[in-house]
């Protein structure tokens, strides 16, 4: 079993950040984890597939998403590139992302 582990921090920047993965091989995303390091800071995320193609949406949330797959989306299928797209954001901050994909 393998683990592709994209642990990166970011800026947003005018309400807006985009980040890319690297290209997946194959496997089943378990964790998609957004800190701010403002408590304050109120955004949306969203995930595209190498199409624009909206496949997980968080809609609104303060400071924290932490999806597991105990309530959310999770696992769901991942093959090549992905973004994650950060809008609405309330305060401009710096943030952190773990996206954990078992192969």
């Amino acid at each position: 079993m393998n683990i592709y582990r994209l642990e990166t921090g970011f800026l947003i920047a005018g309400g807006t950040a985009n980040i890319s993965t690297l290209k997946i091989n194959g496997g089943l995303c378990r964790q998609f984890f957004i800190r701010t390091e403002s408590v304050n800071t109120v955004f949306r995320a969203s995930l595209l597939d190498k199409n624009s193609i909206n496949v997980l949406n968080y809609g609104y949330h303060t400071q924290e998403i932490n999806d597991t797959g105990s309530e959310g989306a999770l696992p769901f299928p991942m093959l090549g590139v992905y973004t994650l797209r950060i809008s609405s954001a309330s305060l401009a901050t710096t943030c952190s992302l773990n996206l954990v994909v078992q192969e």
